[in-house]
């Protein structure tokens, strides 16, 4: 799992002696595939903050911006911490994780969340630690500037642990609850070269030039996000329009709006499966369908075959 992966990154640069004393343990966690096995990530986290601290775990999160990954792709090009982490939650449901982030209160410049558990096995405050520092990391990646973060469970719950790029050891108690403020929230979407091209689709292809004017504008604010969950007054605020007015307007197009995002996420999906080294699962996620099974049978509906004998086509025709 690509955050996951974050937090291993950043304990190797900020403090590499500590993943040593964990031994293979480590390894165990760099094994490729959608998920990361849960007991070994927590004894490698424990391990690093009997060697090094909690604080370690907290400045783990942050990822230099030369790191490309499809998962972050979608999680860094957001407007808000909400829409982050309402891409996570997607992303909960594709690797059936059983520790996820949760909006318990959204404020003008600021958010508070919570880490919980969809099982009857909450999130150790080391993991609640990893988690909040990479949150850091996404929250001013995405625009936060003058971003704090304070953690109300613990017995210092005054206390910035994160303020102005500098960090503070928290303090004794529950790591699981964060409050994020921040000065200013300026969208920045962050390019990923080699992502860009494969994510986001160009505007000269023929298919977007035969769109009528309603179905192109929906498609093409679409496609900008696909990682987002698109709702019909999302798309109608980006417009100007009343929602109302929005569905007229397709129905004059003999169109509507869930076949339209339906078929802009399948086909960016096929060029995907034909074009890119990504898996079935994350071509799923980037392209914006709620979890595998959405993926494949919505896929399989417009293209007559799964994700993945799609790709086994492709790539016979590439050989052949």
């Amino acid at each position: 799992m690509a955050v996951v992966k974050l937090v291993l990154d950043g304990i190797r640069r900020v403090a590499p002696e500590a993943l040593d004393a964990a031994g293979e343990l480590a390894t165990l966690c760099d094994a490729d595939g959608a998920g990361v096995p849960l007991e070994p990530y927590r004894a490698v986290l424990q391990a690093v903050s009997d060697h090094a601290g909690d604080l370690t775990l907290l400045r783990a999160g942050h990822a230099p911006d030369t790191l490309v990954d499809p998962i972050l792709f979608v999680l860094l090009n957001s407007e808000t911490p909400a829409q982050v982490i309402e891409k996570e939650a997607r992303l909960a449901r594709f690797i059936h994780s059983r520790h996820v982030v949760r909006v318990v209160a959204v404020h003008p410049n600021g958010v508070e969340l919570e880490h919980v558990s969809t099982v009857d096995d909450p999130p150790r405050r080391t993991e609640d630690l990893a988690a909040a520092g990479q949150h850091v990391a996404l929250f001013e990646q995405i625009g936060c500037q003058g971003l704090r973060l304070q953690l109300p469970g613990t017995e210092a719950p005054a206390r910035w642990v994160y303020r102005a790029g500098g960090y503070e050891a928290p303090a004794a108690g529950s790591c699981a609850r964060w409050v994020f403020t921040w000065d200013a929230l300026v969208p920045t979407r962050r390019p990923m070269p080699g992502l860009d091209a494969h994510l986001l689709a160009g505007e000269t292809r023929p298919e977007l030039l035969e769109s009528t004017a309603t179905v192109g504008a929906v498609e093409r604010i679409a496609r900008a996000d696909l990682g987002r969950t698109w709702t019909l007054s999302d798309v109608a605020a980006r417009l100007g329009q009343s929602p109302r007015t929005l569905q007229r307007a397709l129905a004059a197009e003999e169109a509507r709006f869930s076949d339209v995002l339906d078929r802009v996420r399948v086909d960016a999906a096929a060029r995907l499966l034909e074009t890119s080294a990504l898996s079935v699962t994350e071509i799923g996620y980037v392209c914006g369908f709620a979890d595998t099974s959405h993926f494949s049978r919505r896929f399989k509906q417009r293209r007559g075959r799964s994700p993945s004998a799609y790709r086994s086509e492709a790539d016979g025709r590439g050989h052949a």
